[in-house]
């Protein structure tokens, strides 16, 4: 890089001239110019590309770009200027090397107005430093989002004319400031996918913890699930009482935990360390600062696995109590320090649901020891919670049954074949929504071709023989040939209508149900064989498995809110408008089906989704609505 000369000398009496600035804002190119510098460009505008694509953080993307301009000019150095009206000075840091503050101090007064007046137009501005020898300095503002400065930053350099226009150099700043907003966007972009992708998985975890019936199955489906997702060598949950012990719950594909081995009791170690740090342990750290004898019970975990990384860290509720401690052992090509951002992020979502799950799967026994622990159980306050729980059982709320139910369509269309031939080719598949006189299958049609043919040459024969007839004035003959271009005619219409139906046409607006032909091309074909189903998407019908236990409480025009699985963040409404007579076996469970309809204007219901359904069926008191199952199967069983 070229250094910058001493600045020219300032004091008129001393015979020298003083430098002079000529401020310029970016113009609009010709066409002719721009084409010019999009073609010799192309290399560079890739390059800019490529650096905005690869680099990870904003300060190796600045010297990326410094780079790549200084490999096109003589750039004497560049900076990142923070713009305050408020502040006299500017603060700005090199993007370049050392050599720039020298130049800034240089150039400090002009380098000052072209940025400020960067900032004010809010465009590219460029000025000429005159006399004894020819800069450039240029500057360009950058986008707000871009940077974390509150009164925005300018992107300004020093060039060595040279050959060097100002155009071209504020062109070069402005794609430099456009690869700065770009790779903003492209990180912002990526954070919000790994904030999607986490909510995601965490949604589905949560669903499998709140079906869990102990804390020991809700830390199985924690471990098992966080080892998929992460693609980790293991993964272990504790559960951390009140005093801070961690209890060895499960670890990932082990059935059952011996807590004396020797391998568990490293395990419990490392995760008893960070139980006490309060903190996300890793090894190995890039922190030196970290305590080794911190660090260590970690370190000989992963020494005995035989694992290059590791993370311990402690699952804490806001309130900052300690419910149970994770540790995520890593293969070779993973990092603890690349994977701590998402096991901390996924911590922090499932460390409330699964206390929760902890809670409510309490024994009566684990919640008389607990509250015997803590010394506050009253008499006064076991009454008043008494009374409490008796006014709350007797609220009156709605009576929901909880079914599960299935999309049926509510008619459907079978599409057969309309004669005798062979099948050429299927042009739809199952589930593939087609239109009404949409082709979707084609049947051979070589044989009619040529049948038809051959009917037409017999058609111009005997056209031939009853000219030549009357010709000859031979009335019965032309008779006798008349009626053979008759037969023949009829013939022909017949084989043209054939030939017109070889393309098999859905008949209405829908989806194909079955009809998996594509295994059968080339294959004959029966006149009516039914070859597809196909079912309207209008308007569906979800049959509603309602339990046997519940079926008297349900009745005509009840109301009934659907969630479809596919679908778990919408709803669907209807009523009761049908119930099947007799009752069927699904699923080894006996149910009477319900037919409720619903809307699919959207088109996003198809047949065979599965979802849950809750029937309204009216108002009851609280403690009805939790224990009259249960009060319901004592009779049955204890009155014969």
């Amino acid at each position: 890089m070229s250094q910058l000369p001493p600045t020219p000398p300032t004091d008129a009496s001393a015979g020298s001239r003083v430098p002079t600035v000529s401020i310029s804002p970016a113009k609009p190119r010709s066409p002719e110019v721009l084409e010019q510098l999009d073609i010799e460009s192309q290399p560079l505008i890739r390059n800019f590309s490529n650096a905005v694509e690869n680099t990870a953080s904003a300060d190796l993307l600045f010297k990326a770009i410094f780079k790549l301009i200084d490999a096109e000019t003589d750039c004497l150095a560049m900076w990142r200027v923070e713009v305050d009206a408020a502040e006299p000075t500017m603060q700005h840091s090199s993007v370049s090397d050392e050599n720039a503050n020298a130049v800034w101090l240089s150039v400090e007064d002009q380098i000052t107005a072209v940025v400020n007046k960067a900032k004010e137009f809010d465009q590219i501005c460029s000025a000429v430093v005159l006399p004894e020898r020819k800069y450039i300095l240029v500057a360009a503002p950058l986008d707000p989002q871009a940077t974390d400065s509150e009164s925005g930053e300018v992107l300004a350099a020093c060039f060595i004319a040279n050959d060097q226009t100002p155009l071209r150099l504020q062109w070069l700043l402005g794609i430099a400031s456009q690869s700065v907003s770009r790779w903003v966007q492209r990180r912002q972009a990526e954070i919000a996918q790994a904030q999607s992708q986490t909510l995601t998985d965490a949604i589905g975890l949560f669903d499998t913890i709140g079906d869990s019936k102990s804390s020991t199955e809700a830390a199985i489906a924690i471990v098992n699930h966080l080892r998929r997702l992460l693609k980790a060598n293991q993964v272990a949950m504790a559960e951390v009482d009140a005093k801070g012990n961690p209890t060895l719950l499960a670890v990932s594909d082990v059935e059952k935990i011996d807590a004396g081995a020797s391998n568990n009791k490293l395990l419990l170690s490392a995760i008893a360390q960070s139980v006490s740090a309060g903190s996300t342990i890793t090894y190995p750290n890039q922190d030196a600062a970290k305590d080794a004898a911190q660090i260590l019970p970690l370190k000989n975990w992963c020494s005995a696995a035989g694992a290059s990384s590791a993370i311990s860290l402690p699952m804490a509720l806001k309130d900052g109590a300690v419910v149970g401690a994770l540790l995520v052992t890593l293969g070779d090509d993973v990092q603890g320090d690349q994977q701590q951002p998402y096991v901390e992020m996924m911590t922090g979502l499932i460390a409330k649901q699964f206390d929760v799950t902890n809670r409510a799967n309490r024994s009566t026994a684990q919640l008389l020891k607990s509250k015997l622990r803590t010394g506050k159980s009253t008499s006064w306050k076991v009454l008043a919670g008494v009374l409490l729980c008796a006014g709350l059982m007797a609220v009156p709320m709605p009576y929901r049954v909880k079914c599960e139910c299935q999309i049926q369509p509510t008619q459907r269309r079978f599409v057969a074949a309309p004669y005798d031939g062979i099948l050429e080719k299927s042009l739809v598949e199952v589930g593939e929504v087609v239109s009404k006189d949409q082709v979707i299958a084609r049947l051979e049609g070589r044989q009619l071709r040529i049948e038809l043919a051959g009917v037409e040459a017999e058609y111009e024969g005997a056209r031939r023989r009853r000219d030549s007839s009357l010709a000859m004035r031979e009335i019965a003959q032309s008779q006798i040939a008349k009626s053979e271009m008759n037969r023949l005619a009829a013939q022909t219409q017949m084989l043209n209508n054939r030939i017109k139906d070889l393309e098999v046409r859905s008949p209405i607006d829908g989806v194909i149900v079955s009809g998996d032909m594509d295994k059968v091309q080339g294959a004959p074909l029966e006149m009516g064989q039914n070859l597809f189903e196909v079912a309207p998407l209008e308007t569906m019908v979800a049959e509603i498995g309602i339990p046997e236990a519940e079926i008297h409480y349900i009745q005509f025009e009840d109301s009934v809110t659907l969630k479809i699985n596919s679908f778990p963040f919408e709803k669907w409404s209807g009523k009761v408008q049908q119930i099947h007579p007799s009752a069927e076996i699904i699923g080894g469970e006996t149910v009477f089906v319900a037919e409720v309809e619903i809307d699919n204007a959207s088109g996003e219901l198809r047949p065979g989704m599965e979802g849950s359904a809750k029937i309204a069926t009216g108002w009851s008191p609280l403690g009805w609505n939790l224990f009259h199952g249960a009060w319901e199967s004592l009779r049955y069983w204890t009155i014969w």
